[in-house]
Parts: structure tokens; C-alpha cells; sequence
């Protein structure tokens, strides 16, 4: 599957999405970072704020994959040629990945550190009980269809 380098305005709007809760957490908490506040054992920041993905783009391509192939005939017109499809009436799913990946309501702040646990880069990776996910996550996981990876990915309650 060949990947799109997605358009300059989309990759904005995630990180601003992003930073604009940072700036808000450091007014409410004192810190930018979103995932210091679930770390069980209250380890410190370290290294700059960066924009995270509550759920990771290589996941979301893996759930929405066999939804879309990587193209096909154009539900809409049925291949006659319409707005939405290339001139032989077929649409090409990878930009529906991208608007996926850079969907701003998946976007959070996080330190370098915590945002490594979070992908489990370091271990122990760290866990977001799902009382504490933002609402902006679960309306993302609704709209997308993949409230059943929101429900894996985010536990009912701190293990």
C-alpha cells in the first residue's frame, strides 16, 4: 500500500488541534502534558511537548483496511464518472486513511517521555483508563466506526 504524504493543512490542523490543548492543560494544571496525569507512578516530564495519536495511525489503517480497499469503484457513481472519483470512475481510499490519521480530535499533548510509553517505545507502556479519555477521542472512535478498538485500546477502569 503506497502512502499519501499528507497535505500541509491537515498535518497543521493535528498539531495545532494538539497544541491548543497543551497551552489550555498548562493553564488548568501547570503542565502541557496530557499523559503525565495517568502515569501510575507520577514520573516527570521530560523533553519537549509533542502532538500524540490517541490511537496510532498504523492501528487505525490496520481496522479501517479491510473496509476500503486500496481502491476500487466508486460507491457513488458506480464507475460512470462523478465529483468524488478519478476519470475512470474508480476512488482511491488512501486519502480516507490520511483524513483518519490527522483527524484533530485524536490529537493530544504529551512530553517526549510519556508520549514513548504511551506507543510503548519504553516500558512499562502506559495504560489511559477510559474515564479519563477526552469525549473529542470517543466522537472520533464513533464517527470513524472503531469504538470497539476505543474500548481495547482505553480500559474500563486503573488495573
Amino acid at each position: 500500500m503506497k502512502l499519501v504524504v499528507p497535505p500541509t493543512w491537515l498535518t497543521n490542523s493535528f498539531h495545532e488541534a494538539g497544541m491548543k490543548r497543551a497551552a489550555q492543560l498548562q493553564v488548568e494544571t501547570g503542565k502541557p502534558c496530557w499523559l503525565s496525569q495517568v502515569d501510575p507512578l507520577h514520573r516527570s516530564c521530560e523533553g519537549p511537548v509533542e502532538v500524540f495519536h490517541f490511537i496510532s495511525k498504523l492501528r487505525l489503517r490496520d481496522i479501517l483496511a479491510p473496509y476500503f480497499p486500496p481502491s476500487g469503484p466508486c460507491p457513488e457513481c458506480a464507475g460512470e464518472g462523478c465529483e468524488f472519483c478519478n476519470e475512470e470512475g474508480w476512488i482511491d481510499f488512501e486519502g480516507l486513511f490520511t483524513l483518519a490519521e490527522y483527524d484533530p480530535r485524536n490529537a493530544g499533548p504529551a512530553c517526549e517521555y510519556h508520549h514513548r510509553r504511551f506507543d510503548s517505545h519504553v516500558s512499562p507502556t502506559l495504560v489511559v483508563p477510559r474515564p479519563y479519555v477526552p469525549l473529542h477521542v470517543w466522537e472520533f472512535a464513533e464517527d470513524w466506526g472503531i469504538l470497539s478498538e476505543y474500548e481495547r485500546k482505553f480500559p474500563p477502569k486503573k488495573s
